[in-house]
């Protein structure tokens, strides 16, 4: 029985120690107050129980008496202890969570974008400091402001979160005018996307919107120079088309009267001289109209006014109609001019007219520049993916890189000194450039000095009649 005794009065002296311990280690008032409550009550049972009585019998049934009062003590020491770890625990958290908001604190305010989020009000809770760069307001004057009044056009707010909603919660660049603070408008991008709560719901907007005002007035003075220039190009292409037809009308009336006097249907003319001097005439007057229908076709070109009028073309009747055009001319300048026939017939859907006007255009710039024992081939076929390759190869004195790069400029031509073996008025290969691009087709140009030239039309699949339909062109769209 002693043995109990001494276990009930250990039990008590260790409750008052442990209170003790918790009442010098733990930091949170209400715990401590509890460690004090225990240790007072372990103090007072244990008074109790050795002042009750000097009968050790009398001691042994008083601490049977206070026996449950006392495993209620322990049990809160216990209590006390678990509270302690789990309050540790929680402290421990919540630092975790301030280091986090101050990383993301400062991660926000480092950004070069302005950070916002607003509820589902569409009200601002939260905004980076650098928005008072972008609208000019403080942070503490824009939390609760409406996001919608800051848009120059209230409409914009709208098409932003229809935008939101079609885009699956989530948008980017969209482009809208702010108001600042000071009255002026300003041009941003942003970046957004929807706030989900706990439950799934939809409680407000999170985004980034950064000042784009410079780039914004850097592509509208693009767009105003790219307009101005439109419209001198219209005007530039409008006046030569005018000015080729008031001087295309008396021209004609000039060739006219040279060619009856020349054929002198009204008598002689006296002199064979005067022959001489209205072939003359008519010669100057032919290639002068020949420039000016140039210069026509280009300015319709380029102004968009020429349509097409389609129909079935015969491709080996095409180049063999060419080929008979330049037959003379080859015999004259001792050159080898040959149209190797195809494998197979090729029919095209086109403008015969332009598309001649094309391989004519290119055949006489190949004619220009061979010399005397040169050579001029004209080969044409069909791509595996059934695009028509038109080669146009000759042996004359070639370009250089450089000259390459200017070849389809209007009025450039390769021999441009004052003293140049070569006329033209270097309008052929640019007219042919955009006739070519009128039938979605290209033209390209392999070329060395002194290594001859060769000329590739390109049209796509959908320009060959008898291509499959299922095939693909390789061509790229225009």
């Amino acid at each position: 029985m002693s043995a109990i005794l001494l276990i009930s009065i250990l039990v008590r002296v260790l409750a008052f120690g442990a209170a003790l311990l918790l009442i010098r280690r733990i930091r949170d008032w209400r715990l401590t107050f509890l460690a004090a409550m225990i240790g007072f009550m372990a103090v007072r049972q244990t008074w109790t129980l050795a002042t009750r009585s000097t009968d050790w019998q009398l001691m042994y049934i008083g601490s049977l008496d206070e026996l449950p009062g006392l495993l209620v003590s322990v049990l809160a020491l216990m209590a006390v202890f678990f509270l302690k770890d789990l309050l540790a625990e929680n402290r421990r958290a919540l630092s975790d969570v301030g280091e986090s908001e101050k990383r993301n604190s400062s991660i926000i305010d480092s950004l070069d974008e302005t950070y916002y989020r607003t509820g589902k009000d569409g009200r601002i809770i939260v905004a980076s400091p650098s928005a008072r760069d972008l609208l000019g307001y403080s942070v503490e004057e824009l939390i609760g402001y409406p996001l919608g009044d800051f848009y120059a056009d209230p409409s914009e707010r709208e098409v932003f979160l229809e935008a939101l909603n079609a885009n699956g919660g989530r948008i980017r660049d969209f482009e809208s005018r702010l108001k600042r603070k000071d009255g002026t408008e300003i041009w941003v991008r942003t970046n957004a996307h929807f706030v989900h709560d706990d439950d799934g719901q939809i409680s407000g907007v999170e985004g980034v919107t950064r000042d784009v005002s410079d780039r914004k007035k850097a592509e509208q003075t693009i767009e105003h120079a790219l307009a101005e220039a439109q419209a001198a190009n219209k005007s530039k292409s409008e006046f030569l088309a005018n000015m080729s037809h008031e001087l295309r009308t008396p021209l004609n009336a000039i060739i006219g009267f040279a060619d009856v006097m020349k054929s002198e249907i009204f008598g002689p003319l006296g002199s064979n001289r005067y022959k001489s001097y209205m072939k003359d005439i008519q010669d100057s007057g032919q290639h002068l109209l020949a420039i000016i229908n140039d210069i026509l076709d280009l300015a319709r070109v380029d102004s968009g006014h020429v349509e097409l009028q389609e129909s079935e073309i015969d491709l080996a009747e095409l180049l063999e109609l060419c080929r008979r055009m330049f037959t003379v001319q080859a015999r004259n300048k001792n050159f080898e001019f040959t149209v190797q026939s195809m494998e197979t017939p090729i029919r095209l859907l086109g403008d015969q007219r332009l598309l001649q006007q094309v391989i004519i255009n290119l055949i006489s710039n190949a004619v220009k520049f061979t010399p005397s024992g040169g050579s001029i081939t004209v080969a044409a076929e069909k791509t595996e993916g059934n695009d028509l390759v038109i080669r146009i190869r000759d042996s004359g004195i070639g370009m250089s890189a450089e000259e390459m790069k200017t070849i389809f400029e209007p009025f450039r031509q390769v021999d441009s000194s004052l003293t140049r073996r070569y006329d033209g008025t270097g309008l052929g290969l640019s007219l042919s450039k955009g006739l070519t691009e009128l039938h979605n087709g290209m033209i390209q140009f392999e070329s060395a000095l002194g290594e001859g030239t060769t000329v590739t039309v390109l049209l796509p699949a959908n320009r060959v009649l008898d291509a499959s339909p299922n095939t693909s062109s390789n061509l790229p769209l225009q």
